[in-house]
C-alpha cells in the first residue's frame, strides 16, 4: 500500500467524520444518514480525490438495493470489496486486504479487514491502528 494513501485512510478512520456500518461499503438510512465500513471509507477518499464535483459517473456512489429500511450503495459497481480503481490508486493487492490480528485471543492470524469490521466489530480507531502498523503488507 502507498504510504501517502495509508496516512489519509488512517486519518479519516480516526477523524470521527465517518459513521461505521457492516456488510457493505456504504449504506444510507431512512433519514439520509450515511455509514461506511472500513473499506468504504477508503472508497470515499478515492471518490473525493478523483471526483470532487460528482461529475464522473465511474467515481460515484450509486444507490442499489433497499432492504430493512436501509439503502445499500455501490462504488464502481462493488458493494462489499474494493474495486480495481481503488486498489490501484491505493497500491493494495487484494479486493479484501488482510492484516495479522488476534480477535479471539488465541494467536495472531491473517484476518481480512472486512471480517474485523463486520464479524468482530472492531471500531475504526482499532482498525486504523492495524492498518498503520501493517500498511506495507496490504
Amino acid at each position: 500500500m502507498y504510504h501517502e494513501v495509508m496516512r489519509k485512510w488512517v486519518a479519516a478512520l480516526r477523524s470521527g467524520e465517518y459513521t461505521q456500518t457492516e456488510g457493505r461499503l456504504r449504506s444510507v438510512d431512512p433519514n439520509g444518514m450515511y455509514s461506511y465500513c472500513v473499506l468504504g471509507v477508503l472508497c470515499d477518499l478515492h471518490r473525493k480525490e478523483h471526483n470532487p464535483d460528482g461529475s464522473d459517473y465511474h467515481y460515484q456512489w450509486e444507490e442499489k438495493v433497499k432492504e430493512f429500511g436501509t439503502t445499500t450503495t455501490a462504488y464502481a459497481n462493488h458493494y462489499d470489496n474494493l474495486p480495481a480503481s481503488v486498489r490501484e490508486w491505493a497500491g493494495i493487492r487484494h479486493s479484501e486486504p488482510d492484516v495479522a490480528a488476534d480477535p479471539e485471543g488465541d494467536g495472531t492470524c491473517p484476518m481480512s479487514l472486512t471480517a474485523l469490521n463486520d464479524d468482530y466489530c472492531f471500531e475504526f480507531p482499532a482498525l486504523a491502528e492495524l492498518i498503520e502498523a501493517q500498511w506495507m503488507r496490504l
